[in-house]
């Protein structure tokens, strides 16, 4: 029984080295686009976790700026919230960081800050409003409102004054 099929054909060296030469390329392409993969999963991974530190840091001063009734500015831009006429916190702008004073404990809100002041309102049955100006990596400038919401006593002495107003005691 001679059976000549069931050998191997050899290759030539020239052959041989062909394969490994084009194996080499294919496995090296294989492990830089596992090595872009990883880059790419990791800047999104990063950029995941700095859109949540912004969302946290806008809940969290909305929840500060919402729970005040009053908001006191001074000279150096510090922002003074107020409740029921008791104080609550301290907002300020130290370099480009937003801080938070807030139970005794100072607190690193944002950074990439680039202003933080009250504008108020001429008119007092509209609420003064707290804006920040931020900075983004990606972004040229994206600013924040905060409207302090009046307090149920002055709109009622507001409203009392308008309503005294065409009636003359004597």
């Amino acid at each position: 029984m001679n059976n000549t099929n069931s050998h191997i054909k050899a290759f030539t060296l020239a052959e041989l080295l062909v394969v490994l030469i084009i194996a080499g390329i294919i496995m090296l392409s294989i492990m830089e686009g596992f090595g872009l993969v990883r880059r790419i999963t990791l800047d999104k991974q990063t950029q995941i976790a700095e859109n949540m530190d912004i969302y946290d840091a806008y809940y969290h001063l909305e929840n500060i700026i919402n729970n005040s009734d009053s908001v006191v500015a001074d000279n150096n831009g510090n922002l003074t919230f107020y409740a029921d006429s008791d104080y609550r916190s301290l907002m300020y702008r130290e370099n480009s960081f937003l801080l938070i004073n807030f139970a005794g404990i100072n607190d690193t809100v944002l950074k990439n800050i680039s202003d933080l002041r009250l504008i108020k309102n001429d008119l007092s049955y509209i609420s003064d409003t707290v804006s920040i100006d931020i900075t983004y990596r990606d972004t040229a400038n994206v600013c924040w409102k905060f409207t302090v919401p009046a307090s149920d006593k002055k709109i009622f002495d507001l409203t009392m004054e308008e309503k005294e107003k065409n009636y003359i005691y004597k």
